[in-house]
């Protein structure tokens, strides 16, 4: 298969995937961080550290899964959440 082909494939099936099933989704969001914790402040903090991480390494020329760091930077985010949030 052509490489245009293959990521064109990818591309079309990657978004088709995301309105067929929820499971990885559910899989990631299941056991990682408990839900009730999970504020805007979190989400903000997470998506910032994210973010971060993504530039830092692009800067550096490393690899990096976007997914990892998005992982990441809420577990983060979760972590060191002030006192009076937990």
């Amino acid at each position: 298969m052509p490489p245009r082909a293959a990521v064109g494939f990818a591309a079309v099936f990657n978004f088709l995937g995301a309105f067929l099933s929820l499971q990885v989704a559910a899989t990631i969001a299941s056991g990682i961080v408990d839900a009730n914790v999970i504020t805007p402040t979190i989400v903000f903090a997470g998506l910032v550290g994210a973010i971060s991480w993504n530039v830092i390494t692009w800067y550096a020329g490393l690899p990096r899964a976007r997914s990892h760091a998005l992982i990441g930077g809420v577990v983060g985010a979760t972590l060191v959440r002030p006192v009076r949030m937990r």
